[in-house]
């Protein structure tokens, strides 16, 4: 998706049409803070909008406009937790900047290209090399560290080097990595809370079941979901904040409630779908 206006605008059949604008004061377009998603039919593609919708709302707007029979449904008092919308006064300053934005874009297309040309002189970095007839936003000028030109020097050495050299503003966050080394990927809380509670470690989280809202034995008004999962070692179960547990089949006469049942008796339709 594009991570700013301008990022390559021919790209938009890569995903389906929609794209992704960012609005933040250091972006092209300097709105505070709120996020745009726009689309070329945007009613020809009811479950693209309900999953932006759960992305960037909560509550009474995903409640109201996801029907009560979507699969998304149970999330929608919590959204996905991430709330990117825009506000109206982050709306206001962007739409008035609209009309300069193939200004800002030239601008940084200018400065660009006399960083490239002269960082690419130098020995040890390759500067980014831009596809014929494709705009960027030049949110980055992406560099890639060559240290065979530098007499092997190592990557983590080059940035100190530089920094000793006066330039102060040289840094490297190491903010960039693949997905699955980040710890919010590595574990997720529905995989380290089924292991603290039982000793159980899930393997995979296979697929979302049902969900039901029930008033807990304190009074207080709680929603379940359920999943089906895979664990490494099933007979490996130590609980921690429970009593007892107990493995059921789905065909026997299960002691839950009613609500219960009815999430069960469907996962229960599902695996006879798929084994049929």
């Amino acid at each position: 998706m594009n991570h700013d206006d301008g990022t390559d605008r021919g790209s938009q059949a890569l995903c389906r049409s929609s794209a992704q604008i960012q609005l933040l004061a250091t972006c092209q377009i300097r709105a505070l803070k709120g996020q745009l998603a726009p689309h070329d039919e945007p009613q020809a593609d009811d479950e693209l909008f309900r999953r932006v919708l759960l992305h960037g709302h909560y509550n009474k707007r995903c409640r109201n406009e996801i029907p009560a029979d979507h699969p998304a449904h149970p999330y929608a008092v919590t959204g996905m937790g991430l709330k990117f919308r825009i506000h109206p006064l982050a709306a206001a300053v962007a739409l008035d900047q609209l009309a300069c934005l193939d200004d800002y874009l030239a601008g940084r297309e200018s400065i660009a290209r006399y960083l490239c040309h002269q960082l690419g002189q130098l020995p040890g970095l390759t500067v980014s090399c831009v596809p014929e007839g494709t705009q960027t936003a030049w949110y980055g000028l992406p560099l890639t560290y060559m240290p065979e030109e530098l007499d092997g020097l190592p990557v983590a050495r080059f940035p100190e080097a530089l920094l000793a050299e006066g330039l102060t503003e040289v840094d490297r966050p190491g903010s960039t990595c693949p997905l699955n080394l980040l710890p919010l990927f590595r574990d997720p809380a529905p995989i380290r809370e089924v292991n603290e509670e039982t000793g159980l470690a899930l393997t995979n989280i296979r697929e979302y079941v049902g969900g039901f809202d029930y008033t807990s034995g304190s009074g207080k008004k709680s929603r379940q979901f359920t999943f089906t999962v895979s664990v490494a070692d099933a007979e490996q179960i130590e609980l921690t904040e429970h009593d007892a547990y107990l493995w059921a089949s789905l065909d026997d006469d299960l002691p839950v409630t009613d609500a219960v049942k009815e999430v069960c008796g469907r996962q229960g339709q599902v695996s006879q779908a798929s084994t049929g």
